[in-house]
């Protein structure tokens, strides 16, 4: 990460987004906010989450329940949907 300009980190590859959250993305730092979001916000232990990186971006969340069954949230580079509220 040291040799990327801030140029190079705000041409992200599969999103068009604001300045700010492009260079979290590029840094990572996006991952940080969401592991503390989904701890604060639904009480889970940090050790039980896990980062998943989609390299198409396509997955957006994912759930496992305590039966082993999973439900994802997969759509196209476009948060719109993801946030939807019904």
């Amino acid at each position: 990460m040291k040799d990327i300009t801030p140029e190079q980190a705000k041409k992200h590859p599969n999103w068009d987004m604001g300045e700010k959250i492009t260079i979290d993305s590029s840094t990572m730092m996006n991952k940080i906010f969401e592991i503390v979001e989904t701890n604060y916000l639904f009480d889970v232990p940090i050790e039980k989450i896990e980062v998943l990186i989609h390299r198409e971006s396509l997955v957006h969340s994912m759930v496992e329940f305590s039966d082993g069954s999973v439900k994802a949230q997969i759509s196209k580079t476009d948060m719109r949907l993801p946030i939807q509220q019904p």
